[in-house]
């Protein structure tokens, strides 16, 4: 138990720098399940798998969108600065 959890907090860790392909995330999926108390090849054990990839499929959306929310704060922010120096660049040559 100590070595898969052990292996989990590693994968976990890596898959903070890089991401982890489809065999990494199925494996991290199976041993879940396991550790859950799920006996593998049962009806059970596979709805198990399934929820564990819709739940990692859901996090990647979350964290598209995300990303995208804050680009795009970005952008609005960038362009509020630039029409802050434009109305001041107005204001000073008006003056």
């Amino acid at each position: 138990m100590k070595k898969i959890a052990t292996s989990l907090f590693l994968l976990s860790f890596l898959s903070a720098c890089t991401p982890l392909t489809r065999e990494e995330q199925l494996a991290l999926f199976h041993s879940r399940c396991v550790d859950y108390g799920y006996a593998q090849g049962t009806q059970e054990f596979d709805k198990c798998l399934a929820r564990q990839e819709n739940r990692h499929n859901q996090r990647s959306i979350r964290t598209r969108v995300n990303t995208t929310d804050n680009l795009n704060f970005l952008e609005r922010e960038t362009l509020r600065q630039q029409e802050i120096k434009m109305k001041e660049k107005q204001q000073s040559s008006g003056s």
